[in-house]
């Protein structure tokens, strides 16, 4: 019997700290495999909202090592697509069909990325949008990441 990602996602950040940022990395490794070098951590995943902590690595850094373009923009579109399975129901496919990143400064430190959603009122499919708020460790809005979904109940 295979158990729906929301379950595994809830079930995941019920656990431990010790023990969650290991099950959180290997869920990413065999569900989301191109994600799964960024070693991203899960802070915080409940109904209509997830927060997700991107260490500042080798493997996230550009040229000048900061975090890399695309690693921010990683991060906010995996925020935002985990909170609105957080939020839909079990039978509903999410597609990104647009994704815009406005970089306000460099990311010279871990980030995270917060996302929340209130929305109990929708069809069975339509388009939502979300924004994801790239922030550092002191708190400073480093990128704003915006998604345009496309949603369908199967």
């Amino acid at each position: 019997m295979l158990i729906s990602v929301k379950k595994q996602l809830f079930f995941i950040s019920k656990l431990p700290k010790v023990l969650k940022k290991t099950a959180f990395q290997n869920w990413i490794k065999y569900t989301i495999p191109f994600a799964s070098q960024s070693r991203f951590e899960l802070i915080n995943f409940d109904k209509g909202i997830c927060s997700i902590r991107m260490p500042l690595i080798k493997k996230n850094q550009n040229h000048i090592k900061t975090q890399h373009a695309i690693a921010i923009a990683q991060l906010g579109e995996l925020t935002a697509g985990l909170s609105m399975i957080s939020t839909l129901p079990e039978n509903t496919l999410i597609l990104l069909k647009e994704l815009n990143v406005k970089y306000i400064k460099k990311g010279d430190t871990d980030l995270h990325s917060i996302v929340k959603l209130e929305f109990d009122n929708f069809s069975k499919k339509g388009d939502i949008s979300t924004e994801s708020e790239i922030k550092s460790i002191s708190d400073e809005l480093i990128a704003v990441v915006n998604c345009l979904w496309y949603y369908k109940q199967t």
